[in-house]
């Protein structure tokens, strides 16, 4: 990382706003200066600490002398604000932090005040001690070579990111261990699995075989249902011939619904011829002539008697036809109910 441009303002020694465009190329660089005030303190109190210092607080919120909040503003200032430009791994970063008010700006982005110092470490990449002993040598710090050998180790560890490539190493042969034990459960598995597929080859070359005789006794029974299908559709044409045949007979039976109406017709005239032989007989007992109600007359008598006869004549007539349109009723019905039945079972032989 590399800083290219700061500006300060209202820090310190630095009241009015200043910019500082740092050199080209990496390396070190020594900040000294001029007193140009008091030429007696030579390169002191010029503000050599107070630029260190602005760079330190304007990335991590405190000097290197632990300074912070409103010890950082200039005599007599209200605020403070330190602006500078990094390029971090070729990418050039913005870092802007205020003081009263508290400010922080990332790239332009103001952050909020419970994730700045936060996201501002995750832009840098280091922290305060790594970034003192890395980039920037306080005056106030202990230097890196002042450390002992572990600290130093610890130090290079810490900016080098090599706890990181450890830890990676010790997830590496913990990865290597869970894909050995995994290879080996896969390897049981595979076992398993070959047991399974030997066992079911054998079992299909058994069912293979099985197919193969159930073939060929399919085959010979499809011969035989061929043969009877064809005694049955022969057998079906009869049937169906004999049905057309009972139907036809069934046609040819007398209307039952004329035979009804005929009987209808009878019985009201046999009812009629009844009432008439009463009535005749009933006028001759009484001697009562049925007109006027008056004594009977011989003539009316003889006529009345003629009359009765003739109705007696047809009645006995009527019954009989009657007995006979009851039995051609019954015949017809006999007739009706056999071709029906036969009809029936025909029908049934052709669906079956």
């Amino acid at each position: 990382m590399r800083l290219r441009r700061i500006t300060i303002e209202g820090f310190r020694s630095f009241k009015q706003k200043q910019t500082v465009e740092m050199p080209e190329g990496n390396g070190l660089f020594l900040v000294r200066g001029e007193n140009l005030v008091d030429d007696g303190l030579t390169s002191n109190d010029v503000g050599k600490s107070t630029f260190l210092d602005a760079i330190y607080w304007g990335l991590y919120g405190e000097t290197t002398r632990g300074l912070r909040a409103s010890n950082v503003l200039s005599w007599g200032g209200e605020t403070a604000i330190v602006e500078q430009v990094w390029e971090i791994n070729g990418k050039e970063r913005v870092f802007c932090r205020q003081q009263k008010p508290n400010n922080v700006w990332l790239d332009g982005k103001h952050l909020g005040y419970n994730n700045d110092e936060k996201k501002i470490l995750e832009a840098i990449g280091l922290n305060s001690s790594e970034f003192l002993h890395s980039v920037m040598a306080g005056q106030f710090s202990t230097y890196f070579l002042d450390l002992s050998p572990t600290e130093k180790l610890g130090m290079f560890s810490d900016i080098l990111g090599l706890n990181y490539w450890e830890d990676m190493a010790d997830c590496a042969k913990k990865q290597a261990a869970e894909s050995d034990a995994k290879i080996a459960r896969l390897d049981i598995q595979i076992q398993r699995i070959k047991g399974k597929v030997s066992s079911l080859k054998e079992q299909l070359e058994h069912e293979e075989q099985q197919y193969d005789l159930w073939e060929q006794e399919a085959r010979e029974k499809r011969g035989q249902i061929v043969e009877e299908l064809s005694g049955f559709r022969k057998q079906k044409k009869s049937l169906q011939k004999k049905i057309e045949e009972a139907t036809a007979s069934l046609k040819e039976l007398p209307d039952k619904f004329a035979l009804m109406k005929r009987e209808s017709k009878l019985s009201a005239e046999q009812k009629t011829l009844k009432e008439s032989v009463a009535t005749r007989k009933k006028d001759l007992v009484l001697s009562r002539c049925p007109f006027c109600n008056g004594a009977l007359s011989t003539k009316w008598k003889s006529k009345l008697q003629a009359e009765l006869v003739d109705a007696e004549k047809k009645l006995i007539s009527l019954m009989k036809e009657l007995a006979c349109l009851e039995t051609e009723q019954k015949d017809v019905k006999e007739e009706e109910d056999k071709f029906g039945d036969l009809i029936a079972n025909l029908e049934l032989k052709v669906d079956y």
